[in-house]
């Protein structure tokens, strides 16, 4: 079982609002009866604030958009007309991908069933895989061993 997050670009105005949001919560369920893993903890936030942003941005879109069909309404020509229906068409689809992600990840976090077979049969797959993994790094020598790339500053959550 993990018990801390490594974040990438931690300077990023999102990720610092991931990291005091999951102290805050860590903190919160240590008075609490809570059953669920430091992992699902962990990805439950990212993909609750992944989904809030992209509401956001779907939001954001419309504002943009709605007074440009208004003004393109107006002109009545077929060239604004098919641009209308255009971005008429790509903010629907967007607006229904990030429901259909947000309508999935609420189905799933709320189906305990679900998440207890996840932890089930993903932690021996993880432990076979981190097994492998230190048998072959062992083989390996320090020249050869490929180093991590990260982009940007990194922070540990305990």
């Amino acid at each position: 079982m993990a018990d801390e997050v490594i974040l990438k670009n931690s300077l990023d105005g999102l990720v610092q609002q991931y990291k005091s949001e999951l102290c805050k919560r860590l903190e919160t369920s240590k008075d609490q009866y809570d059953d669920l893993p430091f992992e699902f903890k962990a990805l439950e936030l990212a993909l609750e604030l992944t989904c809030t942003s992209l509401g956001s941005q779907v939001k954001e879109l419309e504002l943009e958009v709605y007074p440009m069909l208004d003004e393109w309404a107006s002109t009545i020509s077929t060239l604004n007309l098919e641009h209308v229906h255009r971005f008429k068409g790509h903010l629907l689809a967007l607006n229904q991908r990030v429901q259909k992600v947000c309508d999935k990840i609420e189905h799933l976090m709320n189906d305990d069933g679900d998440m207890a077979e996840l932890v089930r049969v993903q932690v021996p797959l993880a432990c076979n895989h981190l097994q492998q993994s230190q048998t072959c790094s062992h083989s390996l020598n320090a020249k050869t061993r490929p180093q991590p790339r990260f982009h940007g500053p990194i922070t540990t959550i305990i």
